[in-house]
């Protein structure tokens, strides 16, 4: 009585590697969380640095170039 394998919908691999993605990836967190739990780490890492931002200085202006008008050649 052997029944047949049903026929793999199209795209349902695509579906499989991210369920599989997704897996694995929650995997990681977990395993990540217990690493920096036995080390003592807070749980959200490490804060980063708060940068300080520069004050703008406003650009200098130009003068506007005056063009030199050129004089058509003469043959």
């Amino acid at each position: 009585m052997d029944q047949p394998v049903p026929a793999a919908r199209p795209g349902s691999e695509a579906v499989l590697l991210l369920c599989l993605a997704a897996f694995l990836m929650a995997a990681l967190n977990e395993s990540v969380a217990k690493v920096r739990e036995v080390r003592g780490e807070p749980a959200g890492g490490h804060e980063l640095p708060k940068k300080k931002t520069a004050r703008k200085v406003p650009a200098k202006k130009t003068a506007a170039k005056k063009t030199t008008s050129r004089r058509p050649r003469s043959a």
